[in-house]
């Protein structure tokens, strides 16, 4: 439903108007259109990592929060979209799909030990119901987060590695 404030001709609205009309806060006004979402496998490869990494800033907690927007702020970034900034971090230049080609590698029982401390922390698996993308696992979100976070920003407790996935979520929580 759509919202309108003031007078006649100084009119302020937001929202849709009878599926006719859709008005936004910046003062344009567009024709109403159904979204259009096909479920592709495509759609699925993209929205299955960023899952993953919403997942984990989700969880991120004051002190390393402090951390990301002191280092976006020496970096001369906006620390007010700090968020913004990881998950573009996590996700550029197929970010995601080099980490996770480095995660995989890794012996099955430190995959399990990632994903488990991710869980212990509140980062819990999604799933995309539709595509071929696999299942987001809350250990390798928590550990391409976490490099991106080291590499990138040059927080946290060194290297992520197969086996300091206690510090590395610990940290992303603290």
């Amino acid at each position: 439903m759509s919202k309108a404030t003031a007078p006649l001709f100084s009119l302020q609205a937001s929202g849709a108007f009878a599926k006719t009309l859709v008005f936004d806060r910046r003062g344009y006004v567009r024709q109403y259109v159904i979204p259009a979402n096909p479920k592709t496998s495509a759609q699925a490869n993209i929205r299955t990592p960023f899952a993953g990494i919403a997942a984990v800033v989700k969880a991120v907690g004051n002190t390393a929060k402090a951390d990301i927007k002191a280092a976006l702020e020496a970096q001369g970034k906006t620390t007010y979209r700090w968020n913004a900034e990881i998950i573009k971090a996590a996700l550029e230049n197929d970010y995601w799909n080099q980490k996770a080609a480095i995660f995989n590698g890794y012996d099955s029982s430190y995959q399990s030990a990632w994903a488990q401390s991710a869980q212990n922390t509140g980062i819990n698996p999604s799933a995309v119901p539709y595509g071929t993308a696999p299942d987001f696992y809350p250990g390798l979100a928590a550990f391409v987060v976490a490099s991106a976070l080291h590499e990138k920003l040059g927080i946290g407790p060194g290297a992520p590695s197969a086996s300091n996935y206690t510090d590395w979520t610990s940290y992303i929580v603290s």
